[in-house]
Formats: C-alpha cells, sequence, structure tokens
C-alpha cells in the first residue's frame, strides 16, 4: 500500500471515532494528522517525539480537560491538563493507531531497502505468504516435527519471518527469541545466538588459520592482497609477460545459506575442531591515563605464551595508536568437542515455526544465525580445495571470497571462462548452485570498470573507485536516518564524520593501490555522496512538523566534518586543493534549492579563503 493510503485511512479512523470536542478544534486535528503522516512515513529506526505531536496544538481549545474557564487558570490546573492530555495522546498513537496497523496491516522492510517500511493489507499478505510458505515446506529442505520430538531441542525452536523481494520472499530465521517445550508447557526462551556465542571467538581464530577459509576476505585482507598482486603484474606487464588488460569473473551463489550440505559442513567442522582445545585470554588496552577497553583473544596451546597473544593483538589493532596492551592473566579452556556438539546442534536440530507449524530443517543453515557466515567460509574453503587448487596456485591469478561472493582476476581469457565452467559444474557436486542470471564476466563485454562489493575495479590498472550505481536520489532516501529526539547538531555531525570515515579506506585513498588521479576522484565521489546525505538529512528535519531549519548549524556541521576529512588526507595529495573540492561539492549540491542560500554563502566564503591561501 502507498503510504499516502495508510495515512488518509488512518484519518478517516480518527475522524469516525473521536468527535471533534475531543481534539478541541479543527486545527488541532489538523496537527494530530501531521504527526500521524509523519509516523507512517517515517523509516524503521526513526522516532516520533511526543514534542512533534504537540507543536502547534492549542491545549486551551480541549475544554474537557478544565473544569473551570481558561482564561484565570492556576498554573497547576494548567499543568496537569497537559499531562492529561500528553496522556491520551499517548495512547492514540500507542493504544489505538499501532494497534490498528498490527490488526489490519503487516508492515515489514523490503529486501534490499534496508530501512524502508512498506505496508501491506493482512488479509493479502496472508494470501502471498501462505502461498509462498506451502511452496517452501513441500521442498525437501524441510521435514515437519512432532509434539514428542519438540521437548528434545536443546538450543530452542526459531520464528520466522518473510521479508518480501522483487521475485518472491527471503525466509529469515529469528533467533533472537525462541520456544522452548517442557514437558509440562511452552515457554519463551533467550537468543539462540547467545547460547552459540562461546563458539564466535574460535571460529575467527580458526577463520585466520592459512586454507580454512580459502580465498574469504575481509576490507583490510582485500586492500592487502590486490596491493601486492597490482605490484606483482605491473613489473611482469613490465617485462611484457603478460598482456596489459585483464579479465574479472564474478560469480553469484544461488541461495547460499539455504543449499549447504549439512552432512558435509558437520564433517568439515569435525576436521577443524574436534581434537582441539583452545585457550581464552584477556587483554586491557590502555590509552592515556583513564581510558581502558577489555580484549578477548582465543588461541591453542601452542600459542599460550602471552608474547603470542600479545603480538597478534597488536597486529590486529595496527590501526590504532598510543595504546599499552597489558596481559590479565586471566582466562579459561574450552575444548573443540564442546564447540563441535554445540554447533552441530545448531546446524542439525534446527527447528524453525512456519505458518504455525514445526519443521526441521534438512538442508542448509539459518541465515539469521550469528555463525552462519563462518559456517560458509569453513564449507567455500573446502570446496576451493578441491575444486579450485588450480586456480590458486597460478601466480598470475587472483581469487577473492566475500562469504558467498566470488571474484576471480586473470591476465588470461582462457582461464577466465574455465574458471567460469569450473564452478557452474563444481558446485553442483557439492548441491550448489550458481545463479547465472547475476554472474557477470568482461571476457564478451569490453567494460572499462568491474563492480565488485560497491567498488569499480579498474580492468587495466587496477585502480578501485566507488561504485555509484545505487546513489540515485530515492536510493539514498531509504537508508539515510534522522534522529528527530536527540541533539539534532551532534547526530548530523557524528553521521556525516562516520560516513565519510568508513569510506575513506585503504582502498580509496592508498597510493599504493590508486593513482593520485584516482585518488582525488575518489574523495569526490566520498564528498558527492556524503553532501548528497546531509542534504536529505537536512530536508527531512525542515518537513517535519517543526520544521527545523538552521542554516548556521549545517554550516557548522559541514566545516567541523571538513577539519576530521583533512587529517585523513594523503601526504601526497594536496590538502588545500582536496579541501576545496570537497567545499565546492557540497556547495553544488546545496545551491539546487533557494532555502539553502545562506549556506552556499557560507560555502563560497570558505572557498574563496581556501584559494587565497593556496
Amino acid at each position: 500500500l502507498p503510504h499516502g493510503k495508510v495515512i488518509l485511512f488512518i484519518k478517516t479512523q480518527l475522524k469516525n471515532v473521536f468527535p471533534l470536542e475531543f481534539w478541541g478544534s479543527q486545527h488541532n486535528f489538523d496537527v494530530i494528522c501531521r504527526a500521524v503522516k509523519c509516523y507512517v512515513s517515517r523509516n524503521m529506526y526513526e522516532k516520533l517525539s511526543l514534542s512533534e505531536v504537540l507543536h502547534q496544538f492549542k491545549t486551551k481549545d480541549c475544554k474537557w480537560l478544565y473544569t473551570k474557564s481558561t482564561e484565570k487558570m492556576p498554573l497547576s490546573a494548567s499543568q496537569k491538563g497537559h499531562t492529561l492530555l500528553t496522556q491520551a495522546l499517548r495512547w492514540v498513537f500507542h493504544g489505538y493507531i499501532a494497534v490498528l496497523i498490527r490488526q489490519l496491516m503487516y508492515v515489514t522492510p523490503f529486501s534490499g531497502e534496508q530501512i524502508k517500511l512498506f505496508y501491506f493489507r493482512k488479509d493479502i499478505w496472508c494470501k502471498i505468504s501462505d502461498r509462498f510458505l506451502k511452496k517452501v515446506v513441500n521442498q525437501e529442505f524441510y521435514k515437519p516435527v512432532d509434539t514428542h520430538t519438540l521437548h528434545t531441542i536443546k538450543l530452542g525452536i526459531s520464528r520466522t519471518k518473510l521479508v518480501p523481494k522483487k521475485n518472491g520472499f527471503r525466509l529469515i530465521a529469528n533467533m533472537k527469541r525462541t520456544i522452548t517445550f517442557t514437558q509440562t508447557n511452552r515457554l519463551e526462551q533467550g537468543s539462540i545466538n547467545k547460547k552459540l556465542s562461546p563458539a564466535l571467538p574460535i571460529f575467527k581464530f580458526e577463520q585466520q588459520q592459512p586454507g580454512l577459509s580459502g580465498s574469504a576476505v575481509t576490507t583490510a585482507q582485500l586492500f592487502e592482497r590486490l596491493r601486492e598482486y597490482k605490484q606483482k603484474m605491473r613489473e611482469r606487464m613490465q617485462r611484457g609477460l603478460v598482456q596489459e588488460k585483464l579479465y574479472f569473473v564474478k560469480i553469484d551463489i544461488a541461495n547460499c545459506y539455504d543449499t549447504l550440505d549439512q552432512d558435509l559442513l558437520v564433517k568439515i567442522l569435525e576436521n577443524i575442531l574436534d581434537s582441539k582445545e583452545y585457550i581464552h585470554k584477556y587483554l586491557e588496552l590502555w590509552r592515556g591515563f583513564s581510558l581502558k577497553s577489555m580484549k578477548r583473544v582465543v588461541g591453542t596451546p601452542d600459542k599460550i605464551k602471552a608474547i603470542d597473544f600479545c603480538s597478534r593483538e597488536i597486529r590486529s589493532s595496527s590501526r590504532k595508536k598510543d595504546f599499552i596492551i597489558v596481559d590479565m592473566n586471566q582466562g579459561y579452556t574450552k575444548r573443540g568437542s564442546e564447540i563441535l556438539r554445540l554447533v552441530k546442534e545448531s546446524i542439525k536440530n534446527d527447528v524453525l515455526k512456519i505458518g504455525g507449524k514445526y519443521y526441521r530443517r534438512q538442508r542448509g543453515i539459518s541465515q539469521g544465525s550469528c555463525l552462519s557466515n563462518a559456517l560458509c567460509n569453513f564449507f567455500f574453503g573446502e570446496f576451493e580445495k578441491h575444486k579450485l587448487g588450480f586456480f590458486k596456485k597460478n601466480r598470475d591469478d587472483l581469487l577473492f571470497r566475500f562469504v558467498d561472493d566470488f571474484i576471480y582476476i586473470t591476465p588470461s581469457k582462457e582461464h577466465a571462462q574455465q574458471f567460469y565452467q569450473t564452478m557452474v559444474t563444481g558446485l553442483a557436486d557439492y548441491g550448489i548452485t550458481v545463479n547465472e542470471e547475476k554472474c557477470l564476466s568482461n571476457f564478451e563485454n569490453d567494460m572499462d570498470e568491474f563492480p565488485w562489493l560497491g567498488y569499480l575495479f579498474n580492468t587495466r590498472n587496477l585502480n578501485v573507485h566507488l561504485d555509484l550505481t545505487n546513489a540515485a536520489y530515492l536510493d539514498l532516501v531509504s537508508t539515510v536516518t534522522v534522529d528527530y529526539v536527540g541533539n539534532i547538531e551532534k547526530t548530523l555531525l557524528n553521521s556525516q564524520v562516520r560516513n565519510i570515515k568508513i569510506k575513506m579506506n585503504n582502498m580509496l585513498i592508498h597510493t599504493d593501490l590508486n593513482t593520485i588521479r584516482s585518488i582525488s576522484r575518489n574523495f569526490k565521489d566520498i564528498f558527492y555522496l556524503s553532501a548528497r546525505r546531509l542534504e536529505i538529512q537536512t530536508s527531512k528535519l525542515y518537513k517535519s512538523p517543526r520544521r527545523f531549519f538552521n542554516p548556521q548549524l549545517i554550516l557548522n556541521t559541514i566545516i567541523k566534518t571538513a577539519n576530521v576529512v583533512e587529517k585523513s588526507i594523503p601526504k601526497t595529495l594536496k590538502k588545500e586543493k582536496v579541501m576545496i573540492n570537497y567545499f565546492v561539492i557540497y556547495w553544488m549540491v546545496f545551491r539546487k534549492k533557494q532555502m539553502y542560500k545562506e549556506i552556499c554563502d557560507g560555502l563560497e566564503w570558505e572557498i574563496r579563503g581556501r584559494r587565497l591561501v593556496e
């Protein structure tokens, strides 16, 4: 349902159920309707405060709040009337409107939209979701569970929720609030993920061991390996040993989590965990005189020495400066067999509540599990060991994987085509299929830049850029959250700094991987996205009931963010030139509306001042 129809329905219900005397006047009713519009149209994490609801609401028009005339009313009576009104309006929104929506509609985010909420009529939602659930339970992936078996489930039974997507639904297990059956009754239990948490640090440790996770990478590892590969390929290209053009292949796995072979996964985990013992130790990270944080690290007995733990912790914390690591000489031991039993229980006895009935998952793992990514890494690590050994040994080829997203880089077209065919046929032996519609390669289409994980890789020199394909206005609006309740200046500044710092990673601004020209382009793209986000937040604040708009506050936010950005600029770039581009891009984004004239004037002043310094 469009938000407009939902808002109109709620307005009609309020008009029919509550007499005008309850609101006091038509003006007050219009104020409430404006608040209803905000209540419905805001995203998942945006709140509606009571002060916004009461903004421009005329309390004195509500005669039912007071027993006497409001002209000469004591302060205590006025305060009591205001308290009564706030309680009444709180009930209207939480006790009436929220219940009305819950009873008649199904509200959910859309897969890929992240935080934007969509409204469905409940009768229509039940029809289409029941049709999908019937298809799901009729598959061989799920088997009905009898009542006697429910009492034997140790970790708990997960509820499920459906998230709509373009071509159907995604079934996600909610492992936070679970159900447990005893001999007498049904109990509400805590999170399965909390029960599985002892396995997390051990899995994290094992994923760092060579060979177990295959080509799986984090952002930091991706940068290191890509930098080494680029330096090596540059030397080989200069010698004429390989051609200048590189071939890329991107492989997408269809329904990865739902199709993993459970028996094979358990065998892989047995080989990793069964005969091992893990020692957990605690470290304190001290910064300055008062700031400290506790860190837990895991290792095996052959790495029990404190210095081994500390050195590994220093390597993992290399971005941090001015801190001291203190070994607390505290810890405990976990047997791998205990962790194996726990994880095996979560895989083989994964029971879900689907449509009022209970089913055991026969294939795959739950996407809502805290261990799902690590399990995928171990599974595909085993696959790579047996099926992709030839490609990984070739010194001119490079393979990356982020959970289930593969990318293969090679100067040989023949190797690229062979890799694609091996993935399509090799994964079939493991019961997994490739989604060929989402796979991409450049051995037929001549592409200058190849997209993967939000980055664009240059197919000749391996320069890396931001992928702005989804940077359209509507796409950005659905990802931007505004805090209407807290300190607006502080939240805007934190949002700007956080988003810029996330983007300003080594993949985009390090000179070993990118040329000066590429880094300048990346900075411009980062500034553009940041400026667009701030403009959207400013526009949302202006459209709120309080119509908040403070040009000086927005300008101060831009300038304070610039101070943070300036410290992160590589020494090889001219700082003043980068900062001029920063202010110019913000000026270009904000100049499109007349209401931002004061902000643009301030930005022009900053640009002129920096040009004089340059």
